[in-house]
């Protein structure tokens, strides 16, 4: 499937429009596939910083407690990495995917770019929901 430009526009639109605790770059005056693509894996780098930060906010709300003795904790803070490491490959490959679907076209980097982005931020935000927002 190729996407027009005003498609790729709307596809852009979409994948920035919620979810974004940093100021997202200013995409409204993009015009070309070469400026949206470029947003949007700004977006993406920006989003994965977050992330990133979110991420050392939750491993240190898993600690010893009363209730959680300290192997508990381990094991804890063990799975849910290995699930952030399986969470990361699915992104990548389900993401690698998507340029298949603009295979031969020139939206294909954005809808990357852009499946990237909507990827990390629900990520972050189920992290956040879950062990920050109690």
């Amino acid at each position: 499937m190729h996407a027009t430009l005003p498609a790729a526009a709307v596809l852009l639109a979409a994948s920035l429009g919620t979810g974004f605790a940093q100021s997202p770059p200013d995409c409204a005056n993009a015009t070309s596939n070469v400026e949206m693509t470029d947003c949007a894996w700004k977006a993406y780098k920006a989003a994965d910083k977050e992330l990133n930060v979110v991420w050392k906010h939750v491993m240190a709300t898993i600690k010893p407690e009363d209730y959680l003795p300290a192997d508990a904790a381990k094991t804890w803070k063990d799975d849910l990495l290995s699930s952030q490491r399986a969470w990361i490959t699915f992104k990548e490959k389900d993401c690698d995917a998507v340029a298949y679907e603009w295979y031969g076209g020139t939206g294909a980097n954005l809808a990357v770019g852009s499946c990237l982005y909507n990827h990390t931020v629900q990520r972050t935000n189920d992290l956040k929901a879950r062990y920050l927002n109690r």
